[in-house]
């Protein structure tokens, strides 16, 4: 470098120093000028500015150098800043914030009035102050007095709030105290369990919230959050009284065990807490059957010696005239009481097969005047006149040798209730399509339930409803028909949409059941699984109950007198929107209610049908336990279900075991005795569900039998 520049061998050529025109590096050299130190006597330029940086400076020497060498007071100034500056950065590293000593926990309770000490000291040993930080809400105050503070707490709610302090020593360096607040809150009733030690551990609580709500202990007799409720002990047992039973709960201090049982459905009788079956057939009830009495669970029929029906009364039986019905008589038929003897006309004589008939007196060859021996017999009068005689089905012509066919179907002497087809000396019945001829000599055709046989044809989204003779395919809820399908979308102007009305129907008459099961073990198919073991409990209960529950029974259209059973597929059976759902890790709720015609089975019934066939709904889930059984209405889906909640099993072991068990064991009794009285007409039978285009705008109808006259405009 040479003269304050960058020589070529350097670099560019750029000074480090500006010169103006005519001056150079001559221009700010002093040879003669010498460096002061401080250590030297100082020399100010005159009294006045030495006067004056004295009274800066006082006797800092370094600033009273700087005035003195640049002449100007402020650069004193400036040096004495910079010393202050740095004893603060010197004082601020040693100054460390107050030691706060307080509870970690504070234990709360509204109404009642909570003291905390706080007790602060500094490193230092400066003064502290205390601050109370954040919105806090009325009730809380704080009294300082040196390194001691008292904080009144007075709260009127268990709402969440927090409690900060800030304690602020003279070097404005602080510590803050934020305890960890529990509120117990609980009634009289209750007391806050202590126990729960995680609740309140300060480790274990989240930095942005540090209110824990204490867990209430109820005294006997009592439930809820803060133990303000009466513990319904008919609830919490699950309902353990017989379906049809009328729980009633005992006051506080009756706890889980406080309920009495009273008033058995009709057919059973109250027995330590539970229903028992009456065998109504040992009782003066039972009298009234005509012949015999069948025992069921909850109910009896009546039965019928073999050449009798039971008549529409459901007790009496009549005779069955089995010679008003194709019998095999040659001739003559006389019917007798339960049964029929074959006779003969004049003229003939009655075999040993009693059976069959033949002339006494037979035309010889050349007596006989031409009768056909394929439809009539020739005999001699008593007089010895040749005769011819048809046979039976067949009437003789003028001619008196002729025999023409007998229509039986046209003068009403058959039995047929539908279709009657005329044969050569005879006749036989048919039926319509939809129905299958059976040996009833009363009904001979018995309708086909094509939804229970599995024979139907409905598409997806849709269901099977039988009818007489047929069956039709509805919508499913939620679904509406758009031309030949079931859609969800609503957009078109003939779909009938679901108001908020029928969605809240759908809630009001759900059950919910609680089960020990991961919501990821809940598959489709023990879904369908649930809907088939609740249709078939449905339908057993019903069976048994349908004279004490109206929504149990159905009309029959062709007798209006007799009511018949509901029959429920498990088409029929339907989740709420919001369920299935985990209450916790191994606990999910499904909540089903069943649907009927235009309507919703009520909860009542749908709620003991579970009860009843808890063991069948446990064996779809997979053998899971069933730990709940509760009407949709008194179960809050918001809340969790602690695990002491759990615990019970279904309390009523007496029903659960002798009732359940032969309730299932009849049920299945029940069910092979319906199939063979579907066949014989004997006795009332489960009818189906039928829809009308009319009642229902999402009814398809399927197919209309042929011939069915007037019943076409009562079915589909």
């Amino acid at each position: 470098m040479s003269q304050g520049q960058v020589t070529r061998d350097e670099g560019p050529r750029k000074s480090i120093f500006h010169y103006l025109h005519g001056e150079s590096l001559a221009n700010f050299t002093s040879p003669s000028f010498l460096p002061a130190f401080t250590d030297q006597i100082l020399s100010f330029a005159g009294p006045d500015l030495e006067s004056q940086a004295r009274a800066v400076c006082g006797n800092d020497t370094a600033c009273l150098f700087d005035v003195a060498e640049t002449g100007d007071v402020e650069v004193g100034e400036m040096e004495k800043e910079g010393q202050r500056r740095f004893k603060e950065k010197v004082s601020g590293r040693e100054n460390f914030p107050p030691v706060i000593s307080a509870p970690e926990v504070v234990n709360v309770t509204p109404g009642q009035v909570a003291r905390i000490q706080i007790n602060a000291t500094d490193p230092a040993g400066s003064e502290v102050t205390f601050t109370l930080w954040g919105e806090v809400p009325p009730g809380i105050s704080i009294l300082a007095d040196g390194s001691y503070a008292n904080v009144t707490i007075n709260v009127t709610s268990d709402s969440p709030f927090s409690l900060k302090v800030i304690v602020t020593n003279y070097g404005n360096s602080s510590s803050l105290y934020w305890p960890v607040l529990a509120m117990c809150s609980c009634s009289p009733n209750g007391d806050c369990n202590s126990t729960y030690t995680d609740d309140l551990d300060p480790a274990l609580v989240t930095e942005g919230n540090r209110f824990v709500q204490q867990r209430c202990v109820c005294q006997n007799g009592y439930t809820g959050k803060r133990c303000e409720s009466d513990l319904d002990a008919c609830s919490a047992n699950f309902v353990p009284c017989f379906p049809g039973a009328t729980c009633t709960d005992l006051p506080p201090p009756a706890g889980l065990d406080g309920y009495i049982c009273s008033g058995c459905p009709m057919g059973y009788v109250m027995n330590e807490n539970t229903c028992q079956d009456i065998d109504e057939c040992e009782t003066t009830e039972g009298s009234v059957c005509h012949h015999y009495c069948i025992n069921l669970v909850g109910n009896f029929t009546c039965g019928c010696e073999e050449g009798y029906h039971l008549s529409d009364d459901g007790h009496s039986c009549k005779d069955i005239d089995e010679c008003s019905v194709l019998n095999n008589c040659s001739q003559r038929c006389d019917n007798s009481p339960g049964s029929y003897v074959c006779g003969c006309w004049e003229g003939f004589t009655l075999q040993s097969d009693g059976i069959r008939c033949e002339p006494e007196k037979p035309c010889g060859l050349n007596e006989d005047p031409g009768c056909d021996p394929g439809t009539s017999d020739c005999i001699l009068t008593v007089d010895g006149d040749p005769t011819c005689v048809c046979n039976k089905g067949y009437i003789l012509l003028e001619d008196g040798v002729t025999c023409q066919d007998k229509n039986e179907c046209a003068t009403g002497e058959n039995h047929c209730d539908q279709i009657c087809n005329n044969t050569a000396g005879g006749y036989n019945c048919s039926c319509f399509d939809g129905f299958e001829l059976t040996n009833n000599p009363v009904h001979p055709c018995s309708d086909i339930d094509e939804c229970y046989e599995g024979t139907y044809n409905c598409s997806k989204g849709e269901l099977c409803v039988n009818a007489p003779g047929s069956y039709t395919c509805v919508c499913s809820p939620g679904m509406y028909r758009q031309g030949e399908i079931c859609s969800p979308s609503t957009t078109a102007s003939s779909i009938v949409t679901v108001t908020s009305d029928s969605d809240q129907a759908y809630h009001n008459n759900a059950v919910v059941i609680v089960t020990e099961m991961r919501l990821e073990e809940l598959t489709e198919a023990k879904l369908e699984a649930v809907k088939v073991a609740t249709a078939t409990s449905v339908t057993s209960w019903c069976a048994s109950h349908m004279l004490e529950y109206e929504a149990c029974s159905l009309e029959r259209a062709r007798k209006k007198r007799d009511s018949y059973a509901i029959r429920v597929y498990s088409e029929n059976v339907r989740f709420l929107a919001s369920f299935p759902r985990s209450l916790s890790d191994d606990v999910i709720a499904i909540a089903e209610y069943v649907t009927l015609q235009t309507s919703v089975l009520p909860a009542d019934i749908l709620f003991a049908a579970v009860q009843h066939g808890v063991i069948i709904i446990e064996e779809a889930l997979g053998d899971k336990r069933i730990v709940r059984v509760v009407k949709a209405t008194l179960f809050n889906i918001t809340d969790e279900v602690p695990p002491t909640e759990l615990q019970p099993a279904m309390e009523p072991a007496i029903y659960v075991i002798t009732g359940l068990a032969a309730g299932l064991v009849v049920a299945a009794v029940i069910a092979f005795l319906y199939r063979c009285k579907r066949k014989s007409k004997i006795s009332p039978r489960s009818e189906d569900i039928a829809l009308t285009t009319e009642e229902h705008p999402q009814v398809r109808s399927i197919k209309t039998p042929s011939g069915l006259g007037a019943l076409t405009d009562v079915s589909i």
